[in-house]
C-alpha cells in the first residue's frame, strides 16, 4: 500500500522470508545502495513504483533470517542497556562533583 509519496505499507506474501529479516535488509547498506543507482545523482532519493518493485532482496535459508534478527534485537537491547548506563554514570559523576 502507497500511504503517500515517501510512505510504503508492505505484507511479506513470501513465506520463505520473514517480516523481521525483510525490515532489516530494507534498512541495510545493500537496499541503500540500490537507492544511490535508481537516484541517478539527485541529492534526494526518490524511488518510483517500479524501482520499488526490482529491489534485490537476498533470500537467505529461514534459519540465518531468524539468527540475523534475534541478533540484531539482541543489539538493540545491548545499545539500550548501555544508554542507560551511560546515563546513569554521567550523573554520578555529576553528583561527585558538585561542591
Amino acid at each position: 500500500i502507497i500511504t503517500s509519496s515517501a510512505i510504503l505499507h508492505l505484507t511479506v506474501k513470501d513465506r520463505r522470508i520473514t517480516p523481521e529479516y525483510l525490515g532489516i535488509v530494507l534498512n541495510s547498506q545493500l537496499v541503500a545502495m540500490q537507492a544511490e543507482r535508481d537516484a541517478g545523482g539527485s541529492v534526494i532519493l526518490h524511488w518510483k513504483i517500479s524501482e520499488i518493485e526490482n529491489v534485490v532482496i537476498p533470500i537467505l535459508p529461514i534459519y540465518l533470517q531468524l539468527k540475523i534478527t534475534r541478533m540484531v534485537n539482541h543489539s538493540v537491547e545491548l545499545r539500550r542497556v548501555g544508554s542507560t548506563l551511560m546515563q546513569e554514570a554521567v550523573k554520578i559523576v555529576e553528583e561527585e562533583l558538585q561542591p
